[in-house]
């Protein structure tokens, strides 16, 4: 279900982006001065209600993943549980945008942080549990530097050996 929140996501802002990419269009264009200035900030606005839908899912996304990650016996809890303020930060301004278009306060300013964080950790716990064995991908034939290919299992390895 997270996943297909994240992909919502990507789609919408695909969306989104093609009204920013219709703005600069018209600012490019030239055709007349009065175009730009009556077609572009309905433009924008049509922007940003497509961009607040997709930070909604992308609150949703996150709350999942945080709810996984508590789930989790490998990530720390105070990690997920900043992964999930840092998604209800993302519903909390997506949904206010949406009902209200002049909200004042923008939550994912500060709850931000939980991503960072994630990212960190992930980061931080890639690094310290590479598997001795595995050698990085140096050339795309698979070969490691003795010319051998590698074995399929020491690759598709996803739990302690």
């Amino acid at each position: 279900m997270s996943a297909w929140c994240r992909t919502g996501y990507a789609v919408v802002l695909a969306v989104a982006l093609t009204h920013l990419i219709a703005v600069a269009g018209l600012l490019r264009d030239g055709a007349g001065a009065d175009r730009p200035a009556a077609d572009g900030p309905p433009r924008l606005t049509d922007f940003q209600q497509v961009w607040d839908l997709g930070l909604l899912l992308f609150g949703v996304h996150l709350l999942l993943v945080g709810w996984l990650a508590w789930r989790s016996d490998t990530v720390p809890t105070w990690v997920a549980a900043l992964v999930a303020v840092a998604g209800a930060g993302y519903l909390a301004d997506s949904v206010g945008s949406l009902l209200s278009a002049d909200q004042p306060v923008q939550v994912s300013g500060v709850t931000f942080v939980g991503e960072v964080v994630l990212m960190g950790w992930l980061l931080t716990y890639a690094a310290r549990h590479r598997s001795p064995g595995a050698t990085p991908p140096d050339d795309a034939a698979g070969a490691d530097r003795t010319g051998t290919a590698r074995r399929a299992t020491t690759l598709g390895r996803c739990g302690p050996s």
